[in-house]
């Protein structure tokens, strides 16, 4: 009972630390999922603020330029010069950000391409004429033409930032679902964790108290047992358990005593060996088993001195919970006394018998006697009648 107890705690035990541990697993997967949802969403604003750089630089170099056309003042150039580095470095940053996704690679392509356009077209510029040299109509026609150019970088910017935005649309309801995914498995565990606690601690008080019960019935068996051990040895008649195949497996003091042999060697020994009749114990052993049990055989047991004790064999076979025989029970009762009475008894009613012979013999010789007499006295009434008649 105590070992199938020991065997369901530990098996609540394992199975609670299995789930545990899978909830645990869950839960740092899906935070790990979060934390990825984060770096994707942080990484959709970088890429847009990257964007947003490059279109800035492109808006430098036009105002930068636009400035110098109209003014012819070099200072103009300034944010020109400091933009036109800027915004190829922004590119490449920004084709290093987007490399995982094709269709912003498609974007990105033409951005630069529009980008390298404006730029060529600056140079070009640039390297013509002073803007003095120029009218207002071909300043005004410069101007137009860089701005359809920077229209064209715009809308190929806001493709990529368009597309970003979409990103980070879808990323931020897949990072809220995860944050929600996340508080929900930390509830869970929490609820799991506590669950497993009051479980183990009512397991635990059940348990303790299943033990003391346990306990207490142990002790209540021990007594038992002790106090049956006690009849059996208490018993003056030898009394053995013996297996199936007929070998010794327990036995009272009486047995010791009237065979001679120790418990040690009586143990696991034959027990025919100490029948004058081995054939007959064994016989009458193997009817046990036929019969459920034999009462009153007669048998005679050795001492290993040689001393011989008349018994009556009883046996009985003993079996398991399920109705299995484990054995014979077998109880020889010493009939040595009672062998003695009834001789005495036998010897008792012979002498009385032939008392009441003697009796019988000494009646008939009385009844004899008396019958002498009467003839003798008849033969003397004779006798003396005779005389008479003589003398007369």
């Amino acid at each position: 009972m105590k070992f199938i107890l020991e065997k369901r705690t530990k098996l609540f035990y394992i199975v609670s630390t299995i789930l545990l541990i899978t909830v645990l697993v869950i839960f740092y997967a899906n935070s790990q999922k979060e934390i990825a949802s984060s770096k994707k969403l942080l990484h959709t604003q970088v890429v847009i603020s990257k964007s947003n750089e490059v279109l800035l630089d492109v808006l430098n170099i036009e105002t930068g330029f636009r400035g110098y056309l109209i003014s012819g003042n070099k200072v103009f150039l300034e944010p020109y010069e400091l933009s036109k580095t800027k915004v190829n470095a922004n590119l490449d940053t920004l084709e290093v950000l987007i490399k995982d996704n094709p269709n912003q690679q498609i974007n990105l392509t033409l951005l630069k391409k529009k980008v390298a356009d404006r730029l060529r077209f600056t140079e070009k510029y640039l390297a013509a004429k002073t803007p003095d040299l120029l009218t207002n109509s071909e300043k005004i026609g410069i101007i137009e033409e860089g701005k359809i150019i920077a229209d064209k970088i715009r809308a190929a910017n806001r493709s990529v930032t368009n597309e970003e935005f979409r990103l980070l649309k879808a990323r931020k309801i897949e990072n809220e679902n995860d944050y929600h995914s996340s508080e929900l498995l930390f509830f869970l565990l929490l609820v799991f964790i506590v669950t497993i606690f009051i479980l183990g601690y009512l397991i635990i008080k059940s348990q303790r108290e299943k033990n003391k019960e346990l306990e207490s019935h142990t002790a209540d068996q021990k007594a038992a047992s002790h106090y049956a051990l006690s009849l059996i040895e208490a018993s003056l008649d030898p009394l053995v358990t013996i297996s199936g195949n007929g070998k010794i497996m327990d036995m009272n003091e009486a047995l010791v005593n009237i065979t001679g042999v120790t418990r040690e060697e009586l143990v696991g020994s034959d027990f025919f060996d100490y029948f004058t009749d081995q054939q007959s114990a064994r016989e009458v052993y193997q009817e046990v088993f036929e019969k459920g049990s034999v009462a009153d055989f007669p048998l005679t047991i050795r001492h290993k001195h040689g001393k011989l004790t008349d018994v009556l064999f009883n046996g009985s076979v003993y079996r398991n919970d399920s109705g299995a025989i484990l054995g014979v029970v077998i109880v020889a009762r010493d009939i040595a006394e009672q062998k003695w009475a009834l001789d005495l008894q036998l010897a008792n009613k012979e002498l009385a018998y032939q008392n009441e012979e003697k009796e019988k013999r000494a009646n008939e010789l009385g009844i004899a006697n008396k019958e002498l007499a009467f003839q003798n006295q008849e033969k003397e009434n004779r006798a003396n009648e005779l005389g008479i008649a003589n003398k007369e």
